[in-house]
């Protein structure tokens, strides 16, 4: 994972985050200048036949450290970027909803997602 920042930016940017279980992975930077934390987190797909395969408590134990981050960074003294690929194909984004079909554990992280962008 990476993130390409401009070399004037680049210069006052920190990583404040930084995390991976093997499945997910987290990417923190704080830009000092433009008081701005951005994080990016990448979920592989579900490969039932391999080893990626990612269950509801992994999912959620990687948005509890990003609510953690978040914490730390409250506002007023910077604005936060969340981005995220998620591969939860049963997600109906702009509802929160979730498709028929959508295993139990998709539920759950969708809901989960839910709650992180309810705090």
């Amino acid at each position: 994972m990476a993130f390409y920042i401009r070399n004037d930016i680049a210069v006052n940017t920190q990583t404040a985050l930084q995390y991976t279980d093997g499945i997910s992975d987290i990417l923190g930077l704080y830009i000092k200048t433009k008081k701005l934390l951005i994080i990016n987190l990448y979920r592989q797909p579900n490969d039932k036949a391999g080893s990626h395969r990612l269950m509801d408590v992994e999912f959620r134990n990687a948005l509890g450290i990003i609510a953690a981050i978040l914490t730390s960074f409250k506002s007023p003294t910077s604005d936060k970027i969340l981005t995220w690929d998620f591969t939860l194909s049963h997600a109906i984004w702009l509802s929160g909803d979730t498709r028929t079909g959508a295993t139990s554990d998709e539920q759950a992280m969708i809901e989960d997602l839910k709650d992180l962008a309810s705090e």
